[in-house]
């Protein structure tokens, strides 16, 4: 059976645009369609309504750099299109920063008061995300190993499962596992995965 094609044509979504705009009358009417068609339309309008700034940051987050007088719903909308949106965030709640690491993990970065489920999301994305981690326990060292071997430097508290889950990521992340935990399988690991972490093996092992 062949495949469906789009009959529409050109005319009919003419008059479909035609027909958007000429429900317009307002200014407001024009700068909500504005803002809905283009990222960059919202710092052109003059005295924009709430919802005008909605669609604004539902089309680009990082808008909110320009709005003041944030609520809440306006800046979860802000930071779910795009997580950095966090940085010009003047309102945050636990939702809205929670939304915006799973988005970016960076976002971490932007956050007046970190949780524990912030920082496993963070490191969940981005293993060198740990580096700025007010919370560590088990987990969350071993998930930000898991996906980014190096982040074993920044373990405040090492543990033989979480040394191994690093150099199954990155051999070479031998060179910070501390002495007690450079066990035999721990060795072996590392090596599997990059033979040049010999280097970091005492000849004496």
């Amino acid at each position: 059976m062949p495949p469906k094609t789009d009959t529409t044509t050109n005319e009919e979504q003419q008059d479909d645009s035609i027909q958007f705009f000429s429900h317009a009358k307002t200014y407001d009417d024009f700068a909500l369609l504005a803002c809905k068609f283009s990222r960059k339309a919202f710092q052109y309008v003059s005295n924009p309504s709430f919802e005008t700034m909605l669609e604004a940051v539902k089309t680009n987050g990082l808008t909110l750099k320009y709005i003041q007088g944030q609520w809440d719903d306006l800046v979860y909308e802000a930071v779910r299109e795009n997580g950095l949106a966090l940085k010009y965030a003047t309102v945050q709640n636990e939702q809205i920063c929670e939304m915006a690491v799973s988005r970016n993990w960076y976002a971490i970065n932007y956050c007046h008061q970190q949780t524990r489920n912030i920082c496993l999301l963070a490191v969940k994305q981005n293993g060198r995300a740990l580096q700025v981690c007010l919370f560590q326990d088990d987990q969350i060292c071993k998930q930000a190993c898991k996906n980014y071997g190096q982040a074993l430097v920044w373990c405040l508290d090492q543990t033989h499962d979480i040394c191994k889950q690093a150099c199954n990521n990155d051999g070479l992340a031998l060179e910070h596992v501390w002495l007690e935990y450079k066990t035999e399988d721990v060795i072996e690991t590392s090596l599997r995965n990059d033979g040049r972490a010999i280097q970091f093996v005492s000849p004496l092992t």
